[in-house]
C-alpha cells in the first residue's frame, strides 16, 4: 500500500510540474509572438536619419542602419527624370550552355 500511495504521489507531482511547465512555455510563446507581430519603429517612412544619394540620374538611394545592426536601404527610381531607365529580371538560366532549361550550375555562379 506504501509502494502505491508513493507512486499516486510521484504521478501527482510529475503531472504538476508538466502542467506548470507547459503553461510557462505557452505564456512566453504567447510573448514571442506579441513581440514578433509588432511592427517596427524603422518601419516608417520617411526613414529616420538616413544618407540620400543620388547615384544616377533619376535613382535615388537611402540607407539606413538601425539599432540592432539591420541596414535599411530604399530606391526610388523616377522613370520621368530619366526615360533610359528600365526595370528587367534575369534568369541565370537564360545564357548558359543550354538556356532555359530551368538547370544551372549553382557553385559556379556564387551561389550557395
Amino acid at each position: 500500500m506504501k509502494v502505491l500511495r508513493l507512486v499516486f504521489a510521484f504521478s501527482l507531482v510529475v503531472c504538476v510540474v508538466a502542467s506548470a511547465w507547459f503553461y510557462v512555455d505557452q505564456k512566453q510563446q504567447q510573448a514571442r509572438y506579441t513581440v514578433l507581430s509588432q511592427p517596427s519603429e524603422d518601419a516608417v517612412w520617411p526613414l529616420r536619419d538616413a544618407g540620400q544619394s543620388t547615384p544616377r540620374q533619376g535613382i535615388t538611394y537611402w540607407r539606413r542602419a538601425t539599432a540592432d545592426g539591420t541596414m535599411i536601404d530604399f530606391y526610388q527610381f523616377d522613370f520621368a527624370a530619366n526615360p533610359g531607365l528600365r526595370l528587367e529580371l534575369y534568369d541565370q538560366d537564360e545564357d548558359d550552355a543550354t538556356p532555359f532549361d530551368n538547370k544551372i550550375a549553382y557553385w559556379n555562379r556564387g551561389i550557395l
